[in-house]
């Protein structure tokens, strides 16, 4: 679609092909008919939009706030400052993974340990811990907080025979 021109019922026939819609512009003068120019998908000259590879926001250049949602082993907690600091082992932030992380505990987040409301004084060196919130300029801030310990075992069922049949 290097530039070509299309007519609209052409164009219109191609974007319900399509699963995802090109940019489209139409033009017209008083000496042709209405043509529609098909740009590459993204954007309407053919740049790559890197935008989101730099941190920032689609929209006024604002920084990107990401959300993360991220697990691993609990090595440190400070109550006076706020923060959690563990070993990732989990989430969709792969340059993480490994490392030790520092997360802001927000005024108001909830704070849950082995299925129960919990405090940050709570938390134990050790715990398995899962912390969902937000990135923005390298602050990590949870909003959630949830830690069990390792001899933590969740129960799934209020009987133990599995076949929902109790035995008197």
């Amino acid at each position: 679609m290097d530039g070509r021109t299309w007519s609209r019922a052409a164009m219109l026939a191609l974007a319900v092909a399509l699963p995802i819609s090109p940019v489209v512009t139409t033009t017209a003068s008083a000496t042709t008919a209405s043509v529609v120019r098909v740009a590459p998908h993204g954007s309407d000259d053919g740049a790559k939009d890197d935008r989101a590879d730099r941190g920032e926001h689609k929209q006024k250049g604002k920084a990107a706030r990401a959300k993360f949602n991220l697990g691993g082993r609990l090595t440190a907690v400070d109550v006076e400052a706020g923060t959690v600091t563990f070993r990732v082992h989990g989430g969709k932030f792969k340059a993480v993974r490994g490392t030790e992380l520092t997360v802001i505990v927000a005024d108001g987040a909830r704070v849950r340990r082995n299925e129960a409301a919990a405090t940050l004084a709570d938390l134990q060196v050790g715990d398995r811990v899962r912390a969902k919130g937000l990135r923005h300029d390298g602050v990590w801030t949870a909003k959630r907080v949830k830690a069990e310990s390792p001899d933590f075992h969740h129960d799934d069922s209020a009987d133990d025979s599995g076949d929902g049949n109790s035995a008197a």
